[in-house]
């Protein structure tokens, strides 16, 4: 497996999709910091409450398909494994047919780190008359722990979905690092910028052949 890959789960432990109303505040605008296949991602540096500065991240891309296209992918079991990068295991643990829903993801991770899972609260709401919001958070007190598996914590984000008249989308990932790394940027830098786009990469080709 690409090492970029089995880091993804190491890295969701440490980055949330973030929305605007977080408590953070900006420190100047987004700047550019790669693009690689059709995927801009951007960052700039946001102060949190207790006063630490952190790197906020913005993918964004264009996808095949809607609001409806990408809810029936993030509500799809079988096809969960097929782009979230790492996923082992991929439940839901409530009714998925409304706007809110609870899914159960584990995650394969590399030695000598334990494996690792999450518990997702979904959330839809249109922003406007065209623009959709998904919000999301983790509560990793709704079912009981596994045996040797770690559970991730305060989780929580958004993906906007913009519709365009051609029946495409652009969609708005935002990634913040709610704590700064204490392991060297230089080391942790190509790891969070491969993964982020290795998961844009897969999610978008699985909105086109599904």
């Amino acid at each position: 497996m690409n090492p970029i890959k089995k880091s993804l789960p190491v890295l969701i432990a440490c980055v949330a999709l973030f929305f605007s109303t977080y408590a953070a505040s900006p420190e100047g605008d987004f700047r550019m910091l790669k693009e690689k296949n059709g995927i801009d991602l951007y960052y700039r540096w946001m102060v949190m409450p207790e006063g630490n500065k952190v790197r906020q991240m913005k993918a964004i891309l264009e996808i095949n398909g809607g609001t409806e296209e990408v809810l029936n992918l993030l509500k799809d079991e079988k096809r969960a494994l097929q782009w979230i990068t790492s996923a082992e295991q991929f439940r839901n643990l409530t009714p998925v047919s409304g706007p809110e829903w609870v899914s159960y993801i584990q995650f394969a991770v590399p030695w000598p780190f334990a494996d690792q899972d999450c518990i997702l609260e979904y959330n839809t709401e249109q922003s406007t008359e065209d623009v959709t919001v998904i919000n999301f958070q983790s509560n990793p007190e709704y079912i009981g722990k596994v045996d040797g598996v770690s559970r991730m914590k305060d989780i929580t984000g958004s993906i906007v979905i913009r519709p365009r008249s051609d029946g495409s989308s652009i969609l708005e990932c935002y990634f913040l690092s709610k704590k700064a790394s204490v392991i060297p940027r230089w080391i942790t830098d190509p790891i969070i910028t491969g993964s982020i786009l290795s998961l844009m990469e897969s999610l978008r080709k699985e909105l086109t052949v599904g």
